[in-house]
Parts: structure tokens; C-alpha cells; sequence
């Protein structure tokens, strides 16, 4: 019987890089546009398609506020945009501190 292993037994790690490099490109315009959107002086459009087409808020409206918030230590207001955003920021500086401390001892 055959095992099936994980992602890196089938793919050649130029692969998964060609996976993985669009994604973390995409996350990273997001973090900066979260960061320098709650800095502008103007109110940015909601471009949220369900908030167009509902009036109603989505599950991730406020997220960007959320993590715009955090990024500047304001976590009661974080919270108050976006419960979530506490969660996935703490993941993501945990994620950056694994891959630094790893790329370190190589």
C-alpha cells in the first residue's frame, strides 16, 4: 500500500517556490496597503463586492482596518474592526520570527 507523504515529497522545491511566491507577494501588498490606508488623510471606498452588493458587512470587512490598527499597537481598536486580525497578525510575526530564526542557523 501505497503512503502518501506531504506536499514537499511530491513537488521539487522550484515548485513549491513557484507556488508559494505569488501568495506571499499578494500578502505582503495587502499588510502595506492595511498599514497605509488607516494613515490616509481621506476615507478610502469600501471595495468589498458582498458590501457592494448587500449594504451588509462580510466576515472579513474590517480585517484590513483590523490589521492596519495593529501594525500601529492599537490592539482595543484592532479587536473592535476585526477579532481575527489580533489572531492572524500574532501568526504572522510568529510565521516571519520561525522563517529569520531558521534562515539564521542555515
Amino acid at each position: 500500500m501505497r503512503s502518501f507523504g506531504s506536499l514537499g515529497d511530491a513537488l521539487p522545491p522550484r515548485r513549491i517556490a513557484a507556488l508559494w511566491l505569488p501568495l506571499a507577494a499578494l500578502a505582503s501588498v495587502y499588510v502595506c496597503f492595511a498599514i497605509v490606508s488607516e494613515r490616509l488623510p481621506w476615507k478610502l471606498p469600501r471595495l468589498c463586492p458582498f458590501y457592494q452588493m448587500t449594504g451588509r458587512d462580510c466576515p472579513l470587512c474590517g480585517f484590513t482596518r483590523g490589521l492596519g490598527l495593529l501594525s500601529r499597537g492599537r490592539m482595543q481598536e484592532a479587536f473592535r474592526h476585526h477579532a481575527r486580525s489580533l489572531i492572524s497578525g500574532g501568526i504572522g510575526v510568529a510565521l516571519l520570527g520561525a522563517y529569520l530564526l531558521k534562515r539564521e542557523s542555515n
